[in-house]
Parts: structure tokens; C-alpha cells; sequence
């Protein structure tokens, strides 16, 4: 059997609701159009990709402890590298601000990226036990969840977390 090497792709599916809904509800001829880039750093495990306030795409390197932007309009990348070597990022989300919040698997903290002057807040997890924090989420109000190791914590407030760094 052959194996084959992990290239970084990023995938764009462009779905919005109303296609979704008329697919939904029977009307299979709706477009869809996907498109794929190469990232700029080979093999570097990108993955949980999310869109910023701004519309630019955002994703993680895992393993080249990179966090990455993509501008669909213009067709460029940014590649933003982690001040910790080998943190691991693995999800990430923009709050309001435009800033992207992102969890640091292998080095257990949560991260904190100001795109516009590349500056990074590491906020270390307030329970020891969270040592591995995923899949970070906003709500509507600003309030700020993720899910650490086996269970689901929610710290209310992201100004709660960076106070306890």
C-alpha cells in the first residue's frame, strides 16, 4: 500500500443558508462552488478553520505552530507564528473585535492573537486538570467556552480568563 504525505490544503465550502435550505427542501440543482489553496507552510496540519469579522479565513498549523489568515478576495496568506515552540494550536474563533482566540493542545493554554499588531496573550487554564483546551466558542454576548479535556468548561467571560494568566 502506498502512503501518501499529508499536504496543507485549506478547504473553502462556500454554503449559505438559503442553498442549504433549498436543498433541504427538495431543489437539488444548487450551486455549489468549493475552491482549495495551498497554505504556505507545508505539512503543517491545518485545520478548524473559521471566518473572522472582517470575512478572512483563519486556521490553525498544528504542527507548525503557526496560526494562519487567508484573504479569500485577494488570495493571500499570513502566517503568524506562536512565541511558545511547539504549543500545538488546534482551535480557534474571532470574537467581536476581530481578535482569534485559539487553544494550544500540547502546551494547555488558551491564546489570544491581535491580527493587527501580531502580538500574543497566552492565558494559561485557571484548573489544572484542563490540560489540553479544544474547540474554543463565543457566545452572543461575549461569553467564552471551550472544551478541555474530558468536560466542557464555561469561564463566563473572556476578561476572567486573561485575568487568570
Amino acid at each position: 500500500m502506498k502512503k501518501r504525505k499529508f499536504v496543507g490544503t485549506v478547504c473553502l465550502l462556500i454554503l449559505i443558508s438559503l442553498p442549504i435550505a433549498l436543498v433541504g427542501a427538495g431543489n437539488s440543482n444548487v450551486p455549489i462552488t468549493i475552491k482549495e489553496w495551498d497554505v504556505p507552510t507545508p505539512n503543517s496540519r491545518p485545520h478548524d478553520p473559521a471566518v473572522a469579522p472582517d470575512g478572512s479565513l483563519w486556521y490553525t498549523g498544528q504542527m507548525a505552530n503557526k496560526l494562519g489568515r487567508f484573504d479569500p478576495k485577494t488570495g493571500q496568506f499570513k502566517e503568524f507564528p506562536l512565541k511558545t515552540p511547539k504549543s500545538g494550536p488546534h482551535g480557534l474563533v474571532a470574537d467581536r473585535d476581530g481578535n482569534i482566540w485559539f487553544t494550544a493542545v500540547f502546551k494547555g493554554y488558551v491564546g489570544k492573537l491581535n491580527p493587527t499588531t501580531g502580538e500574543i496573550t497566552e492565558c494559561h487554564m485557571p484548573d489544572p486538570r484542563a490540560t489540553d483546551p479544544h474547540t474554543p466558542v463565543f457566545d452572543q454576548k461575549g461569553s467564552f467556552g471551550l472544551q478541555p479535556r474530558n468536560r466542557i468548561s464555561w469561564e463566563g467571560s473572556i476578561h476572567a480568563l486573561e485575568k487568570s494568566s
